[in-house]
Protein backbone atom coordinates (compact mmCIF):
# COMPACT_ATOMS: atom_id res chain seq x y z
CA UNK A 1 0.00 0.00 0.00
CA UNK A 2 2.61 2.61 0.41
CA UNK A 3 3.80 2.07 -2.85
CA UNK A 4 0.39 2.99 -4.09
CA UNK A 5 0.16 5.90 -1.75
CA UNK A 6 3.25 7.45 -4.31
CA UNK A 7 0.91 7.03 -7.29
CA UNK A 8 -0.54 9.26 -9.39
CA UNK A 9 -4.58 9.49 -9.68
CA UNK A 10 -4.32 8.44 -13.46
CA UNK A 11 -1.48 5.76 -13.40
CA UNK A 12 -2.79 2.17 -14.78
CA UNK A 13 -1.96 -0.98 -13.08
CA UNK A 14 -3.01 -4.76 -13.46
CA UNK A 15 -2.81 -6.73 -10.61
CA UNK A 16 -2.69 -10.76 -11.34
CA UNK A 17 -4.42 -13.22 -9.16
CA UNK A 18 -1.12 -13.92 -6.41
CA UNK A 19 -1.58 -10.08 -6.24
CA UNK A 20 1.63 -8.69 -8.27
CA UNK A 21 1.02 -5.44 -9.66
CA UNK A 22 2.39 -4.05 -12.78
CA UNK A 23 2.22 -0.79 -13.82
CA UNK A 24 1.39 0.13 -17.45
CA UNK A 25 1.05 3.75 -17.49
CA UNK A 26 2.51 6.17 -15.09
CA UNK A 27 0.87 9.59 -15.56
CA UNK A 28 3.76 11.86 -14.59
CA UNK A 29 6.34 10.19 -16.66
CA UNK A 30 6.83 11.10 -20.90
CA UNK A 31 8.31 7.75 -21.39
CA UNK A 32 5.42 5.31 -21.19
CA UNK A 33 5.25 2.20 -23.41
CA UNK A 34 3.20 -0.54 -24.71
CA UNK A 35 5.37 -3.83 -24.65
CA UNK A 36 3.60 -6.03 -27.21
CA UNK A 37 5.30 -8.87 -26.67
CA UNK A 38 9.11 -9.87 -26.13
CA UNK A 39 9.36 -12.09 -28.73
CA UNK A 40 11.35 -11.44 -31.93
CA UNK A 41 12.17 -12.90 -35.38
CA UNK A 42 15.52 -11.45 -35.37
CA UNK A 43 18.15 -12.45 -32.89
CA UNK A 44 20.70 -9.63 -32.82
CA UNK A 45 23.98 -10.48 -31.33
CA UNK A 46 23.83 -6.71 -29.13
CA UNK A 47 20.50 -6.54 -28.20
CA UNK A 48 19.62 -5.80 -24.51
CA UNK A 49 17.30 -8.59 -24.46
CA UNK A 50 18.28 -12.30 -24.55
CA UNK A 51 17.79 -15.19 -27.21
CA UNK A 52 15.81 -17.25 -24.41
CA UNK A 53 13.49 -14.30 -24.06
CA UNK A 54 13.61 -13.81 -27.85
CA UNK A 55 12.39 -17.74 -28.04
CA UNK A 56 9.67 -17.93 -24.89
CA UNK A 57 9.05 -14.34 -24.02
CA UNK A 58 4.78 -14.06 -23.54
CA UNK A 59 3.08 -11.80 -26.12
CA UNK A 60 0.11 -9.33 -25.10
CA UNK A 61 -3.71 -10.55 -25.68
CA UNK A 62 -5.06 -8.04 -28.02
CA UNK A 63 -8.43 -7.81 -24.98
CA UNK A 64 -5.90 -7.29 -22.32
CA UNK A 65 -4.12 -4.37 -24.68
CA UNK A 66 -7.33 -2.72 -25.86
CA UNK A 67 -8.37 -2.71 -21.90
CA UNK A 68 -5.21 -0.53 -20.43
CA UNK A 69 -5.92 1.72 -24.05
CA UNK A 70 -8.93 2.09 -22.65
CA UNK A 71 -7.99 3.48 -18.97
CA UNK A 72 -4.75 5.49 -20.07
CA UNK A 73 -6.19 9.56 -20.47
CA UNK A 74 -6.45 10.49 -23.78
CA UNK A 75 -4.66 13.55 -23.70
CA UNK A 76 -1.82 11.33 -22.94
CA UNK A 77 1.62 13.50 -24.40
CA UNK A 78 3.53 10.18 -26.08
CA UNK A 79 3.51 6.76 -26.28
CA UNK A 80 5.78 4.23 -27.25
CA UNK A 81 4.42 1.01 -28.90
CA UNK A 82 7.36 -1.54 -28.98
CA UNK A 83 8.56 -5.21 -27.97
CA UNK A 84 10.48 -7.73 -29.04
CA UNK A 85 8.20 -7.43 -32.98
CA UNK A 86 5.46 -5.62 -31.68
CA UNK A 87 3.84 -7.58 -35.00
CA UNK A 88 4.74 -11.03 -33.73
CA UNK A 89 1.12 -10.29 -31.91
CA UNK A 90 -0.57 -10.83 -35.88
CA UNK A 91 -3.34 -9.33 -37.90
CA UNK A 92 -4.71 -8.10 -33.88
CA UNK A 93 -2.56 -5.42 -33.95
CA UNK A 94 -4.07 -3.48 -35.86
CA UNK A 95 -7.31 -3.70 -33.74
CA UNK A 96 -4.82 -2.53 -31.54
CA UNK A 97 -3.88 0.47 -33.59
CA UNK A 98 -7.42 1.54 -34.47
CA UNK A 99 -8.51 1.49 -31.19
CA UNK A 100 -4.98 4.03 -30.55
CA UNK A 101 -6.54 6.06 -33.48
CA UNK A 102 -10.21 7.01 -32.20
CA UNK A 103 -8.86 7.46 -28.71
CA UNK A 104 -5.95 9.51 -28.84
CA UNK A 105 -5.99 12.07 -31.52
CA UNK A 106 -3.28 14.87 -30.48
CA UNK A 107 -1.05 11.79 -28.43
CA UNK A 108 2.49 11.52 -30.43
CA UNK A 109 3.25 7.45 -31.07
CA UNK A 110 6.82 5.91 -31.37
CA UNK A 111 6.78 2.28 -33.38
CA UNK A 112 9.77 0.19 -32.75
CA UNK A 113 10.19 -2.71 -35.35
CA UNK A 114 12.47 -3.93 -37.25
CA UNK A 115 10.21 -3.27 -40.48
CA UNK A 116 10.72 -6.71 -41.70
CA UNK A 117 6.68 -7.48 -42.14
CA UNK A 118 6.28 -4.57 -44.63
CA UNK A 119 7.85 -6.29 -47.18
CA UNK A 120 4.74 -7.33 -47.31
CA UNK A 121 2.42 -4.95 -48.94
CA UNK A 122 -0.70 -5.25 -47.99
CA UNK A 123 0.67 -5.17 -44.15
CA UNK A 124 1.79 -1.61 -45.48
CA UNK A 125 -1.76 -0.83 -46.47
CA UNK A 126 -3.33 -2.43 -42.77
CA UNK A 127 -0.88 0.19 -41.18
CA UNK A 128 -2.03 2.99 -43.23
CA UNK A 129 -5.57 2.68 -42.50
CA UNK A 130 -5.51 1.99 -38.76
CA UNK A 131 -2.21 3.61 -37.39
CA UNK A 132 -2.70 7.09 -35.79
CA UNK A 133 -1.18 9.69 -38.16
CA UNK A 134 1.10 11.52 -35.65
CA UNK A 135 3.25 7.75 -35.28
CA UNK A 136 7.46 7.43 -36.17
CA UNK A 137 7.84 4.15 -37.25
CA UNK A 138 11.56 3.53 -35.35
CA UNK A 139 13.54 0.64 -37.68
CA UNK A 140 16.97 -0.27 -36.97
CA UNK A 141 19.33 -0.82 -39.91
CA UNK A 142 22.16 -2.50 -39.10
CA UNK A 143 24.63 -3.03 -42.60
CA UNK A 144 25.07 -1.75 -45.79
CA UNK A 145 24.02 -5.16 -47.63
CA UNK A 146 22.54 -8.56 -46.64
CA UNK A 147 26.24 -10.04 -45.51
CA UNK A 148 26.79 -6.85 -42.81
CA UNK A 149 23.23 -6.34 -41.82
CA UNK A 150 21.87 -10.37 -41.37
CA UNK A 151 25.56 -11.37 -39.92
CA UNK A 152 24.18 -8.47 -37.18
CA UNK A 153 20.33 -9.69 -36.85
CA UNK A 154 21.33 -13.82 -37.14
CA UNK A 155 18.61 -14.01 -39.57
CA UNK A 156 19.04 -14.91 -43.38
CA UNK A 157 16.76 -12.22 -45.82
CA UNK A 158 16.40 -9.61 -43.18
CA UNK A 159 18.25 -6.87 -45.06
CA UNK A 160 16.52 -7.72 -48.28
CA UNK A 161 12.90 -7.67 -46.08
CA UNK A 162 13.70 -4.77 -43.80
CA UNK A 163 15.05 -2.41 -47.13
CA UNK A 164 12.12 -3.35 -49.12
CA UNK A 165 9.83 -2.89 -46.39
CA UNK A 166 11.20 0.76 -45.68
CA UNK A 167 10.80 1.51 -49.32
CA UNK A 168 7.24 0.07 -49.57
CA UNK A 169 6.53 2.45 -45.96
CA UNK A 170 8.00 5.42 -47.70
CA UNK A 171 6.24 5.28 -51.03
CA UNK A 172 2.80 5.48 -48.53
CA UNK A 173 4.23 8.65 -47.12
CA UNK A 174 4.65 7.15 -43.35
CA UNK A 175 7.52 9.27 -40.78
CA UNK A 176 10.29 6.90 -40.25
CA UNK A 177 12.97 7.20 -37.92
CA UNK A 178 16.13 4.92 -39.22
CA UNK A 179 18.28 3.57 -35.86
CA UNK A 180 21.66 2.76 -36.13
CA UNK A 181 23.11 0.59 -33.34
CA UNK A 182 27.04 1.60 -33.16
CA UNK A 183 29.05 -1.64 -31.88
CA UNK A 184 32.42 -2.73 -32.38
CA UNK A 185 30.82 -4.86 -35.27
CA UNK A 186 29.62 -2.11 -36.89
CA UNK A 187 32.02 0.56 -36.27
CA UNK A 188 34.44 0.39 -39.57
CA UNK A 189 31.17 0.87 -41.54
CA UNK A 190 28.64 3.34 -39.76
CA UNK A 191 29.88 5.45 -42.84
CA UNK A 192 28.72 2.84 -46.10
CA UNK A 193 25.49 2.76 -43.46
CA UNK A 194 25.06 6.08 -43.96
CA UNK A 195 25.71 6.50 -47.75
CA UNK A 196 22.96 4.10 -48.14
CA UNK A 197 20.54 5.94 -46.54
CA UNK A 198 21.20 8.96 -48.68
CA UNK A 199 21.28 7.17 -51.82
CA UNK A 200 18.54 4.76 -51.13
CA UNK A 201 15.88 6.21 -48.02
CA UNK A 202 16.06 10.46 -48.40
CA UNK A 203 12.63 10.24 -47.35
CA UNK A 204 12.79 9.34 -44.16
CA UNK A 205 12.40 12.08 -40.96
CA UNK A 206 15.74 11.16 -38.80
CA UNK A 207 18.42 8.80 -38.21
CA UNK A 208 19.57 7.89 -34.57
CA UNK A 209 22.80 6.80 -33.62
CA UNK A 210 22.64 4.49 -30.85
CA UNK A 211 24.59 3.81 -28.53
CA UNK A 212 24.80 0.05 -26.53
CA UNK A 213 22.80 -1.17 -23.92
CA UNK A 214 25.27 -4.02 -22.70
CA UNK A 215 22.53 -6.44 -21.29
CA UNK A 216 20.90 -10.00 -22.40
CA UNK A 217 22.37 -10.84 -26.03
CA UNK A 218 24.36 -7.73 -25.86
CA UNK A 219 26.39 -8.97 -22.45
CA UNK A 220 26.53 -12.39 -23.95
CA UNK A 221 28.41 -11.15 -27.28
CA UNK A 222 30.52 -8.36 -25.32
CA UNK A 223 33.73 -9.46 -26.58
CA UNK A 224 31.84 -9.06 -30.21
CA UNK A 225 29.98 -6.11 -29.91
CA UNK A 226 31.36 -3.78 -26.83
CA UNK A 227 32.63 0.00 -27.80
CA UNK A 228 33.00 2.23 -25.35
CA UNK A 229 30.99 4.81 -25.88
CA UNK A 230 33.78 7.76 -27.17
CA UNK A 231 35.09 5.39 -29.80
CA UNK A 232 31.54 4.83 -30.79
CA UNK A 233 30.86 8.45 -31.36
CA UNK A 234 34.30 9.10 -33.02
CA UNK A 235 33.65 5.85 -35.46
CA UNK A 236 30.29 7.61 -36.20
CA UNK A 237 31.81 11.36 -36.83
CA UNK A 238 32.32 11.04 -40.67
CA UNK A 239 28.69 9.24 -40.56
CA UNK A 240 26.52 11.82 -39.54
CA UNK A 241 28.40 14.80 -41.40
CA UNK A 242 27.59 13.03 -44.20
CA UNK A 243 23.53 12.76 -42.98
CA UNK A 244 23.96 16.23 -41.94
CA UNK A 245 25.37 17.50 -45.25
CA UNK A 246 22.48 15.72 -47.40
CA UNK A 247 19.60 17.67 -45.13
CA UNK A 248 19.03 14.60 -42.82
CA UNK A 249 18.09 15.58 -39.03
CA UNK A 250 20.32 13.30 -36.63
CA UNK A 251 20.36 12.55 -33.33
CA UNK A 252 22.86 10.93 -30.91
CA UNK A 253 21.06 8.77 -28.56
CA UNK A 254 22.40 7.01 -25.25
CA UNK A 255 25.97 8.76 -25.38
CA UNK A 256 26.95 10.62 -22.11
CA UNK A 257 28.09 13.95 -22.94
CA UNK A 258 31.54 13.38 -22.25
CA UNK A 259 31.97 10.50 -24.81
CA UNK A 260 30.99 13.14 -27.54
CA UNK A 261 32.97 16.57 -28.76
CA UNK A 262 31.50 19.67 -27.82
CA UNK A 263 30.02 20.69 -31.24
CA UNK A 264 27.76 17.92 -31.53
CA UNK A 265 26.26 18.51 -27.72
CA UNK A 266 23.15 19.94 -29.44
CA UNK A 267 22.35 17.04 -31.28
CA UNK A 268 22.54 14.68 -28.17
CA UNK A 269 19.05 13.17 -26.04
CA UNK A 270 18.46 12.18 -23.00
CA UNK A 271 17.20 9.36 -25.16
CA UNK A 272 17.63 6.87 -21.76
CA UNK A 273 14.40 5.56 -19.83
CA UNK A 274 14.35 7.30 -16.18
CA UNK A 275 14.79 4.02 -14.54
CA UNK A 276 17.75 2.59 -15.98
CA UNK A 277 19.75 5.71 -15.84
CA UNK A 278 22.84 5.75 -13.94
CA UNK A 279 25.80 8.19 -13.49
CA UNK A 280 28.91 7.42 -12.02
CA UNK A 281 30.35 9.45 -8.71
CA UNK A 282 32.81 11.72 -10.70
CA UNK A 283 29.39 12.78 -12.58
CA UNK A 284 28.66 14.46 -9.47
CA UNK A 285 31.17 17.35 -9.88
CA UNK A 286 29.94 17.24 -13.51
CA UNK A 287 28.71 20.89 -14.43
CA UNK A 288 26.51 19.41 -17.07
CA UNK A 289 25.09 16.89 -15.30
CA UNK A 290 21.54 18.05 -15.48
CA UNK A 291 21.99 18.17 -19.25
CA UNK A 292 23.57 14.70 -19.72
CA UNK A 293 21.36 11.45 -20.23
CA UNK A 294 23.48 9.50 -18.47
CA UNK A 295 24.90 5.90 -19.14
CA UNK A 296 22.62 2.56 -18.87
CA UNK A 297 22.91 0.94 -15.41
CA UNK A 298 23.43 -2.40 -17.35
CA UNK A 299 26.64 -0.53 -18.91
CA UNK A 300 27.74 0.84 -15.84
CA UNK A 301 30.36 -1.57 -15.07
CA UNK A 302 32.05 -1.20 -18.49
CA UNK A 303 31.83 2.77 -19.28
CA UNK A 304 32.23 4.19 -16.01
CA UNK A 305 35.84 4.44 -16.11
CA UNK A 306 35.42 6.42 -19.51
CA UNK A 307 33.33 9.33 -17.58
CA UNK A 308 35.15 12.42 -17.54
CA UNK A 309 33.05 15.17 -15.75
CA UNK A 310 32.77 18.45 -17.66
CA UNK A 311 34.21 21.74 -15.70
CA UNK A 312 36.55 24.47 -15.35
CA UNK A 313 39.31 21.92 -14.22
CA UNK A 314 38.43 19.28 -16.53
CA UNK A 315 38.15 18.15 -20.04
CA UNK A 316 36.27 21.99 -20.61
Amino acid sequence: MEAFSRCDDYDVFEIDDRGTAYLYYNNESIDNAFVVTGKCNSNCLMCPSSEGVRRSASTAHIDNLLQIVNHIPFDAAHLTITGGEPFLLGKDIFRFFEALRNKFTQTGFLLLTNGRIFSIPEYCDLLRQTLPPQTILGIPIHGYDAVTHDSITQAKGSFQQTFLGLKHLLARGFRIELRIVVSRMTADFVDKIADLIVAEFSGIETVKIIGLEMLGNAAKNQDQVWLPYPAAFQKSKTAIMALISAGTDVGLYNFPLCAVDREFWPICAKSITDYKVRFAEQCDICTLKDACGGIFAGTYRLAKDDIVPIGDKTIC
